[in-house]
């Protein structure tokens, strides 16, 4: 099946940072990140849970990355299931750019066979926390 676009949005309902206790001194600073999130609209409904690895980079002219996993529960395109993606992100100048890749096999139910990527980009309050921030999100997915 061809590849489609799905514009959709979602709301974090849960945001949490924890500082990686380091024993040395390291020259920039690292947070494991938790999201929950609910999507809504354009064909895409369900929860998502990401945790992820962030890093605030000194000296540079990105402010920070960040690589983790994504796990989505619920419906794409009128078909119900779950699936896990990689998320790549960028933080430059209080924006946060993000993308997502569905990894292979991990789909299940009716979204087993779905394949895709995602992405979003929305400017971050001066706090950095994207609790009940609403984001648009495109999503380009096709089933096998």
């Amino acid at each position: 099946m061809p590849q489609h676009t799905l514009t959709t949005a979602f709301t974090n309902t849960a945001w949490a940072e924890l500082a990686v206790d380091a024993s040395r001194a390291l020259p920039c600073k690292q947070n494991v990140q938790r999201t929950e999130r609910t999507f809504s609209g354009g064909g895409v409904e369900g929860w998502a849970s990401e945790s992820s690895v962030l890093t605030a980079h000194a000296e540079a002219t990105t402010d920070a990355t960040g690589d983790g996993q994504m796990f989505f529960v619920g419906s794409v395109d009128g078909k119900q299931g779950a699936f896990a993606a990689s998320t790549h992100t960028m933080i430059v100048d209080f924006v946060l750019s993000a993308s997502w890749t569905i990894i292979p096999g991990t789909a299940s139910g009716e979204l087993a066979g779905i394949s895709g990527t995602g992405s979003y980009s929305f400017k971050l309050g001066n706090d950095g926390n994207m609790k009940g921030v609403p984001v648009k999100a495109e999503f380009v997915v096709s089933f096998s």
